[in-house]
């Protein structure tokens, strides 16, 4: 029965002419200091921890990091005179997870789906041991939706259309299990706003606006607090619409930003990586470099190998490998950091049925650069090679690399699939 392991090391694959050297400051990967200091969550951010918090900086039309974050104007004007300018700081505290997203904004408030200010993002589920499947839905098996805005269409909540109204709780958590939100749901996330302005109102301008999430780590699979600490999976996607209250035809504007991705299906894009440990605190100094998840060492002091499927140059048995194996939980938990959460595995039906895997083929990648090329060995074991016309059941490998001078529609780096399967003559 053929069956198909996905390894999705989504990050930074550093390529260093230095093996061990750290490789380039993380672009998708952020520490969350630690305050023994009580929070109000009240989108003030008075507290003294707030002023050491490390911080991102996410702006419309400009490349805030690879590999997933992008952009995406949905209508209006593209001669926009209020981009998104957003600060987006990160604090912990006991198994809470505080992030503050300031915005700079001359124009608030709400509208229609993609016409709106807001946010959406996702904090994905941690298994206890690694995915088997969806890597993005929780225990509940749904998705961890935090939907937070402005969004006055009435499946949301239309009274964030009104002059001075802040917004509303959306996804999951939310709406759709109880309104107004219990203890019971703001035990899993909760928020809060600050306007310097007035919303649906553009008499004025404004001047930007401040949201405070709260996120119990621990509802969602992590353990923050434990000496190691742990790495939070998150995205966040920033809507910004202006100049429509009233409308505003010649520069009205609605887009969004995101950092890493867009929400938490987007399984094409990245998940930022937020690292949580007890020792780095709001006054212990510099934080901890974030090493690559990989890094990809220099072949320079060998031959070039031959390209003839068979791995026998001495550079391959000095090459370091990735482990693949399908059913294999020990294998998957060894991936560094987030990448086993973000790995699975997937059994398709034929003949529509599903039997029994008998042959787990074990599959080691290869991996090493040499001069500007990569390198790829793949060492399969398997007892049954053969040839189906269909990509659920034909043996091969399928490899995504990202182009660093092409972006797609969304304006993230432009994806490359290379392809290789046994055809019908072996």
């Amino acid at each position: 029965m053929k069956k198909i392991v996905l390894m999705m090391v989504i990050g930074i694959l550093c390529v260093s002419a230095v093996a061990f050297s750290q490789g380039p400051t993380r672009l998708d990967a952020v520490w969350a200091r630690t305050t023994t200091a009580p929070i109000t969550l009240d989108g003030l951010l008075n507290e003294a921890a707030w002023a050491t918090a490390e911080s991102i900086h996410v702006q419309m039309g400009v490349d805030n990091g690879i590999p997933g974050s992008g952009w995406y104007w949905e209508n209006g004007s593209r001669a926009k005179l209020d981009p998104t300018d957003a600060w987006v700081k990160f604090i912990a505290k006991d198994t809470n997870l505080y992030v503050a997203i300031i915005c700079k904004d001359n124009s608030i408030g709400a509208g229609s789906f993609n016409q709106f200010d807001g946010f959406l993002s996702n904090l994905r589920y941690k298994g206890a041991t690694g995915y088997l499947g969806n890597p993005y839905r929780n225990r509940m098996n749904q998705a961890n939706e935090i939907f937070y805005a402005w969004e006055s269409e009435t499946w949301a909540d239309t009274n964030t259309a009104a002059v001075g109204a802040l917004p509303a709780f959306l996804g999951d958590f939310a709406v759709q299990y109880q309104y107004p939100r219990s203890d019971s749901l703001k035990y899993f996330w909760d928020a809060a706003t600050t306007v310097r302005g007035t919303t649906n109102s553009d008499t004025t301008p404004d001047t930007s606006w401040t949201t405070e999430f709260k996120f119990n780590t621990k509802a969602f699979g992590y353990d923050i607090t434990q000496p190691a600490g742990d790495i939070v999976m998150w995205g966040i996607q920033i809507y910004d619409a202006d100049y429509r209250w009233p409308v505003d035809t010649n520069n009205f504007s609605g887009n969004r930003t995101w950092f890493q991705s867009p929400w938490g299906n987007a399984s094409a894009f990245n998940h930022i990586r937020i690292f949580v440990r007890s020792d780095v605190t709001t006054s212990s100094g510099a934080v901890p470099a974030i090493a690559p998840d990989y890094i990809v060492p220099n072949g320079a002091s060998f031959a070039n190998p031959v390209i003839d499927g068979r791995l026998t140059e001495t550079v391959w048995r000095h090459a370091p490998s990735i482990r693949i194996k399908y059913g294999d939980a020990a294998v998957r938990n060894a991936y560094a950091n987030t990448a086993k959460y973000r790995s699975g595995q997937f059994q398709p039906s034929v003949g529509g049925t599903q039997g029994t895997v008998i042959d787990p083929n074990t599959a080691d990648v290869k991996y090493f650069f040499k001069n500007d090329t990569l390198y790829l060995g793949f060492d399969v074991s398997d007892k049954s090679v053969t040839a189906v016309p269909s990509f659920d059941q034909w043996d091969g490998f399928r490899v995504i690399m990202e182009q660093r001078d092409a972006r797609n529609g969304d304006s993230v780096l432009f994806k490359r699939r290379f392809t290789f399967h046994v055809d019908t003559n072996g």
